[in-house]
């Protein structure tokens, strides 16, 4: 009985998640066959110990099979009281049965079972279910030290289930986590520590119109605009030293037009040592140009307008989000409001209002205070007098 022990507990050191059961499976046969018994069989016990199925069985010739599923634990008290007690629960014959076990006494008749044997099976201190072994065509008294075998037993085969349950959590847990990234808004990439692409997600394939066959084991570098190469080199040896990076880069599309990026770079380690960075980076090409657009009108000396006029008028008229610009300073001429507030006093996006209500303040068309809880935004003093002289209306119904 030891060396048949030795060889199962062996077995299982090293075997892989999807074979367990299986393992489990030839173990009960092995063992039922050695103890000469009819039946052996593992239950486990689920949804917050109010369910217990049959997961594992093993039945001599003749004998057959239990496969019960979706029971409930306490519809055998007596048993279930002692199993919870981390009992093992040693029936030599069915007479022995005390009266308290009316419901055991009568599975018993039903099922034919003249002797049984049951260890718990625990994990971290919990009762996960139990391992069984049921003598139907004689009565069978099991010596103390099968006993003790019979109780490790019961111990490699939890530290199998947990194993493969540990598997199974880690597996799921990383194809949400792979689910979550490929579906990203943002873009997901990573280098090795050469600098070669491993990975990109649908987000980048999408934005830059390459795939990954098409960049994975090749460089970072051609794909970046010159004036930004010197910069984002530095930055990826940053990265590989341990040191995360925030940047914006400009990047060549397949199809040779720009793409700008705000980006956020991390050191990938592995057993403590950095193996390659990964990238999160952002589209913000739209409001780059915005920006350069905005700049490039404030560097022209006005004519017959004021600077801050003119500033206005491009705020509004020359560039996309106008409409939506001028909706939020009617509002915030009547009174002050917050972001959340705009949102839905325009019925728009909270992403969207932020944006505009970011671009107003940072020209010092609005400023802000804080009430406590939130920004208030409010018209800027200095350029009440040129957003008086200027149709709000007329920008805001014009199609």
């Amino acid at each position: 009985m030891e060396e048949l022990m030795a060889n199962i507990s062996t077995r299982f050191i090293n075997m892989p998640s999807n074979e367990i059961d299986n393992g489990i499976n030839c173990a009960l046969q092995e063992i039922g066959e050695f103890e000469d018994v009819d039946r052996s069989y593992v239950y486990q016990i689920y949804d917050s110990g109010n369910k217990m199925d049959i997961t594992h069985e093993w039945c001599a010739e003749g004998i057959e099979p239990q496969n019960l599923k979706g029971l409930f634990p306490d519809g055998l008290p007596w048993s279930m009281r002692k199993l919870r007690n981390f009992e093992t629960i040693h029936i030599r014959s069915f007479n022995d049965l005390p009266s308290e076990a009316s419901v055991e006494k009568e599975n018993f008749q039903m099922q034919g079972i003249k002797s049984s044997i049951s260890f718990p099976l625990v994990y971290r201190n919990s009762l996960i279910g139990f391992l069984g072994y049921d003598s139907i065509k004689k009565e069978k008294t099991w010596p103390d030290e099968d006993i003790r075998l019979l109780k490790m037993t019961g111990e490699i085969l939890v530290n199998a289930l947990e194993h493969k349950r540990m598997e199974e959590v880690l597996k799921e847990s990383e194809e949400r986590y792979l689910t979550m990234i490929e579906y990203s808004n943002d873009m997901i990439w990573t280098l090795d520590t050469e600098g070669l692409f491993t990975f990109l997600n649908k987000r980048s394939e999408e934005k830059t119109g390459f795939r990954l066959e098409d960049l994975q084991g090749k460089s970072f570098i051609p794909i970046i605009e010159k004036q930004d190469l010197p910069v984002a080199l530095e930055i990826f040896h940053k990265a590989l030293c341990g040191e995360p990076q925030h940047y914006k880069v400009s990047l060549k599309k397949e199809d040779g037009s720009k793409l700008i990026l705000l980006v956020n770079t991390a050191p990938i380690y592995s057993k403590g040592k950095v193996v390659g960075v990964a990238s999160c980076g952002r589209d913000i090409t739209v409001y780059a140009m915005e920006e350069k657009q905005i700049k490039g009108s404030l560097s022209q000396k006005p004519k017959t307008s004021t600077k801050k006029k003119k500033l206005l008028s491009y705020l509004i008229e020359g560039t996309r989000g106008g409409k939506t610009r001028a909706l939020i300073l009617r509002h915030l001429t009547e009174k002050s409001y917050n972001a959340h507030q705009l949102a839905r006093a325009l019925n728009m996006d909270y992403k969207t209002i932020r944006h505009h209500l970011e671009v107003l303040e940072k020209y010092g068309i609005i400023t802000k205070t804080h009430d406590g809880y939130y920004d208030l935004y409010f018209i800027s003093k200095n350029i009440e007098s040129e957003l008086n002289d200027m149709d709000i209306e007329f920008y805001i119904n014009a199609d």
